[in-house]
């Protein structure tokens, strides 16, 4: 009972704070995205205390992310570093942007890590890539170049629809990844039913 009521005070406490974070930010500008010091890339970085909670359960919990946020196919791998456990995955998101006033699809690619230990885990979020010629067939000679180069683009001198392409890239980017860590942090903060075998 009191394991269940500490679970669901930690859901709640996610929610609260990333629904904060998403309120904050909703309309999206460049210095919404966290970059990296070094590389200049955009990169999200969080770790997270989870008391009370091994590495193994932790584990499970990733892998049942990542189970269910993955579609047959996309790249994924998981790997033993010392005494830390990495569960990585490559998904990617189709998102909407604006094409001179029409709605175009394009892709969203992101590399996600999730580094457990004992009674913690770290995410990252980084090598961001969009589909650079959104409306396009979705294929496989899809164009993707660095999200930076189009979410840290000069506007202030572009065209009125430019503008709103560039706009338009930042929010879906910025919405994509607020809800992927609300997933996370939830999928994280749920234990796994006792029984189910590791896969």
């Amino acid at each position: 009972m009191y394991n269940s009521s500490r679970t669901l005070c930690l859901i709640i406490a996610v929610l609260i704070e990333v629904f904060a974070m998403i309120e904050t930010h909703a309309q999206a500008d460049f210095e919404t995205f966290p970059r990296d010091p070094l590389t200049k890339r955009i990169r999200y970085k969080e770790s997270i205390q989870m008391p009370g909670v091994n590495a193994h359960q932790l584990y499970l919990r990733a892998k049942t992310w990542k189970f269910n946020k993955l579609k047959e196919g996309h790249y994924i791998l998981d790997n033993q570093v010392s005494t830390k456990v990495k569960v990585v995955a490559e998904p990617f998101e189709f998102i909407h942007v604006d094409l001179k006033g029409k709605q175009a699809k394009t892709r969203f690619f992101y590399l996600v890590t999730i580094t457990i230990s004992p009674h913690a885990y770290q995410y990252t979020i980084s090598d961001l890539f969009v589909g650079s010629n959104p409306g396009k067939k979705q294929g496989i000679r899809l164009k993707k170049e660095r999200a930076e180069r189009i979410i840290f683009k000069d506007i202030s001198k572009s065209k009125e629809y430019e503008k709103r392409l560039i706009q338009s890239y930042r929010q879906e980017v910025h919405r994509v990844i607020s809800q992927l860590i609300i997933e996370l942090k939830n999928a994280m903060a749920t234990p796994r039913e006792e029984g189910i075998d590791d896969w």
